[in-house]
């Protein structure tokens, strides 16, 4: 039968989210339609991960620079999935070592962007509905758990009552934005540098730091996520005391709300140092702007 060889051509014309990395041998790893592509530069030589079915629109490289994550849309025979896949070449099959995980979104049109927290652990999966839901994993927790049903499990959000309880591994999950199907969240980004929540005292910080907060971006719009821990002890992510609904940043009075297409976290200095303090991150518009935005403690 026919096998790839090479692909030509390379997804950026409607896609929104960040979607070209280099992995940890220098290879660069991006999409094309439903293949995810790793191009060995020095040798001139693509190998292909086909763990989808359809067109993939998000593409997050993991802090390993191994695995990568990567969502498509929903195609004519299942919902769209998230694969985890290991972009590293096997030395003696010259292939692919392949799929880790998969997290299929029954019910949801696509996925639009991705983001792994600087630990790796968590990974936030933005759909392409009419709310961009966000939700945040603990992924190797989830897939575990839908690998143990037996069959096609699908990520559930608990919001069908006692019958359909979540995902186990499923933190939070929030609306990103609204508006229409289009992607209107471009991206996510977490603090790299961390901080303490206030869920616990300092002998978690440690823990903590690694995925304490996060921001979601893209038209019109910074969120502002944080976590908390209920009363129970569970984690979430949101506003204080409001699970899955996220801070709104002010763009006024220097400027007009517009169209947010990257984002970098600063340094923490001074106030931002001690526990519970702010964070500080910089803004690249549409228009060509850089905006600086500074967190409440």
């Amino acid at each position: 039968g026919l096998s790839l060889e090479y692909v030509y051509g390379y997804g950026g014309l409607k896609n929104t989210a960040n979607n070209l990395f280099y992995n940890k041998a220098e290879h660069a790893v991006y999409y094309t339609a439903a293949v995810g592509v790793v191009y060995d530069r020095h040798n001139h030589k693509q190998h292909f991960f086909h763990g989808h079915d359809d067109d993939i629109k998000c593409l997050a490289m993991h802090p390993d620079t191994c695995l990568v994550a990567t969502g498509q849309v929903a195609s004519t025979s299942g919902p769209p999935i998230v694969c985890v896949w290991d972009s590293r070449v096997h030395p003696k099959t010259g292939e692919l070592r392949g799929l880790v995980a998969q997290l299929p979104f029954e019910g949801y049109p696509s996925i639009v962007a991705l983001q792994f927290s600087p630990d790796g652990d968590r990974l936030v999966v933005i759909t392409g509905d009419i709310d961009h839901t966000v939700h945040v994993f603990d992924w190797k927790t989830a897939d575990e758990a839908l690998g143990a049903i037996g069959g096609p499990g699908t990520v559930t959000t608990g919001e069908g009552g006692p019958d359909e309880p979540p995902t186990p591994g499923l933190i939070t999950v929030g609306k990103g934005g609204k508006g229409d199907r289009f992607p209107h969240v471009y991206g996510a980004s977490w603090n790299p540098f961390g901080k303490v929540d206030d869920g616990g005292d300092q002998e978690d910080a440690a823990i903590k730091n690694k995925w304490s907060e996060f921001v979601t971006y893209g038209a019109k719009h910074v969120k502002y996520w944080r976590l908390f821990h209920r009363d129970d002890g569970t984690p979430y992510y949101g506003k204080k005391g409001s699970p899955g609904l996220p801070e709104n940043s002010r763009f006024s009075p220097v400027t007009s709300p517009c169209d947010v297409m990257s984002i970098c976290w600063m340094p923490p200095r001074g106030h931002e140092i001690v526990p519970g303090g702010g964070s500080a991150l910089v803004a690249g518009t549409r228009d060509g702007d850089v905006l600086l935005f500074v967190t409440d403690p």
